[in-house]
């Protein structure tokens, strides 16, 4: 694994439950908006199942 590709996968491991937790709050505060980007970012950014 080259280190980028390291450094990246260690990035994730910390930014998925913050942005878990942004998308659950998003929900909560009914922000469309916010939550449309939360989802993008788990989606397509930091590739979560």
């Amino acid at each position: 694994m080259v280190l980028a590709e390291i450094m990246h996968e260690e990035w994730r491991k910390s930014a998925i439950p913050e942005w878990r937790r942004i998308l659950d709050e998003s929900i909560e505060q009914k922000n469309k908006v916010r939550e449309t980007y939360a989802r993008w970012m788990l989606k397509v950014v930091l590739e979560d199942k």
